[in-house]
């Protein structure tokens, strides 16, 4: 065993703010379901993004990374999920 603990963390693609037909990504509850079924902690970015206004301010293009506030949404979410595990 190594040791360590498994954080899956659900990154949201650019399009999925933009989409006409809803939500842009099929399957994503059911994955969250098998992380949970699984006991896999997880992060969905997608609401740390929301709750920071428009969140297709936090990417740099629509095709590309994510801007600089955009990382510091994404990291400071992820450290607090990572800190939580303790």
């Amino acid at each position: 065993a190594w040791g360590g603990q498994l954080l899956l963390v659900f990154h949201p693609a650019y399009r999925r703010y933009t989409s006409l037909f809803g939500d842009a990504y099929p399957g994503r509850d059911e994955l969250m379901a098998v992380a949970d079924s699984l006991r896999i902690p997880t992060v969905d970015l997608h609401e740390a993004f929301t709750a920071n206004g428009d969140p297709r301010g936090l990417w740099r293009s629509p095709r590309g990374h994510l801007s600089a506030a955009g990382y510091g949404v994404a990291s400071t979410a992820i450290a607090k999920a990572v800190d939580s595990l303790w």
